[in-house]
């Protein structure tokens, strides 16, 4: 497998934060309540349907993503549950926020950050795509394109289900290969643009200082702030 074809493979799989991670932990904090900590990994889903129940009525979530596939299987579990509320303590980032933050009916941030850097769909809609799969050798590109346009398209399924338009990844996508950033905070009025409803609390930015070489984005509208300039007014 060429340097490309690696990188492409790797696409979320291993994400901007999961040096900062530790393996994925599943605990079941009362008899409707689990937490889940550290990185989603490759075999996540097995792990989530040994200690989730139906019943279950709160997700506790600090993790800044890791296998997009993974964590998209079991958003698509999760979001069935209409009693779901999911609350971050800490940071949700990439594939925490993509999926698992976006299926709970009530989304809670105490004391937490839910964080955005683009999606599957929007990586492979991206220029950025296109260019790295020109290079893979062409008895791997078949396979690799119909992996991404499969993953793609369950995602769109899903985010169309939580309600959440596609321009917030599209968006994030874009500025994130452009170096703008390295996640994108939603403030309320954001959140409620993109579609993202039913949020209690708000983004925590001092969460943040654990991670002082990660470049953000709030962003709330009209009024932006990156931990470059004024972030600390909202400290």
């Amino acid at each position: 497998m060429n340097q490309v074809l690696a990188k492409i493979f790797a696409f979320f799989l291993v994400i901007l934060l999961s040096s900062l991670s530790h393996a994925g932990e599943w605990v079941r904090n009362s008899d409707s309540s689990i937490s889940f900590s550290g990185e989603i990994e490759k075999d996540e889903l097995s792990r989530f349907l040994a200690i989730y129940k139906s019943t279950d009525r709160t997700l506790v979530l600090s993790s800044s993503g890791g296998n997009n596939q993974s964590a998209l299987k079991i958003a698509e579990i999760l979001i069935e549950n209409k009693n779901l509320t999911v609350v971050v303590r800490g940071m949700c980032a990439s594939s925490c926020a993509n999926y698992l933050f976006l299926a709970g009916h009530v989304k809670q941030l105490d004391h937490g950050v839910v964080g955005f850097h683009g999606s599957w769909g929007a990586y492979v809609a991206s220029s950025k795509f296109k260019k790295e799969i020109r290079e893979v050798p062409a008895d791997a590109k078949d396979r690799l394109l119909k992996y991404h346009m499969d993953g793609a398209e369950e995602e769109a399924k899903f985010l169309a289900k939580a309600g959440v338009k596609q321009e917030l990844f599209d968006r994030t996508q874009k500025e994130n290969d452009d170096g703008l950033y390295d996640i994108y905070l939603p403030g309320p009025r954001a959140l409620e643009y993109y579609g993202i409803h039913g949020v209690r609390g708000s983004q925590d930015l001092s969460v943040l200082n654990a991670w002082p070489n990660v470049k953000i984005q709030y962003d709330d509208g009209p009024t932006q702030y990156s931990n470059e300039n004024s972030i600390k007014g909202l400290r």
